[in-house]
Formats: C-alpha cells, structure tokens, sequence
C-alpha cells in the first residue's frame, strides 16, 4: 500500500494517527503502549538527522502534509 520509496503516504498516516489518538477509556498503558509503538514506526521511516538539505525536504514535504 506505501509502495513510494520515500515512506510519504506512511508518515502522513502516522503523523495524522498520533495527532487524532485518544485515550477512550482503554488502561492508560495501553493508550502510551499504542502511542510509543507509532512513534517508534515513525522514527524508522524518518530517522533523526541534523542535515540541512534532508530537512529543508522534510519541511516541504510536510507542508503537503
């Protein structure tokens, strides 16, 4: 389904996903067990980076978003 090889389509649902969750009366671990698993998905298909051009790409990228 995220055949794009730069992750775009993933990241957007990610990042939407984790902007919409909430708690709705799941155990509280539950809800941060499910939150740090996204973030984690997240981390994986966008890794850190302090490179200014990788940045300026994400930042574009994001205003698709």
């Amino acid at each position: 389904m995220y055949g794009n090889q730069n992750n775009a389509a993933l990241v957007f649902q990610l990042k939407k996903d984790i902007a919409s969750m909430q708690h709705d009366g799941n155990p509280f671990v539950q809800f941060l067990g499910s939150l740090k698993s996204m973030w984690n998905e997240l981390e994986v298909c966008r890794p850190h980076t302090i490179d200014a051009t990788m940045l300026l790409k994400r930042a574009e990228a994001d205003k698709k978003f």
